[in-house]
């Protein structure tokens, strides 16, 4: 999934069916499909009086995985953000400092419009 969200354009207009959701449902299926096998691998051959604890181990290894790669995902949304942050605030500054000129162009001609009306 991380592989195909690389190779995505950022053209807003993207159809959400198929640069989001065919990933997700795939992503979802594989995960959900992935869980009982192991599970039951890694609760084959344990005693039963140990089976509780086997389990609890799994799930715990899950929870602690999951946290990690939340972990990893925004530290790198992070990343990206403050990288598209200074580029957007680098470009806001020469958009304004383009446009004061400009608008005291503006400004200076409508003056001088308005005063030789009231003359």
């Amino acid at each position: 999934m991380l592989v195909h969200c690389r190779s995505l354009d950022g053209d807003q207009r993207a159809p959400y069916a198929s640069h989001v959701l065919v990933p997700l449902l795939l992503a979802g299926t594989g995960f959900g499909l992935s869980i009982v096998p192991l599970t039951m691998g890694g609760t084959t051959g344990v005693p039963a009086s140990q089976a509780g604890l086997a389990s609890g181990l799994i799930q715990t290894s899950r929870q602690i995985g999951g946290a990690i790669g939340l972990a990893i995902m925004g530290t790198a949304a992070a990343a990206a953000l403050r990288i598209l942050h200074q580029s957007l605030s680098q470009a806001v500054t020469a958009a304004a400092a383009v446009r004061a000129p400009v608008a005291d162009l503006f400004l200076i001609i409508d003056e001088s419009k308005t005063g030789s009306l009231l003359r």
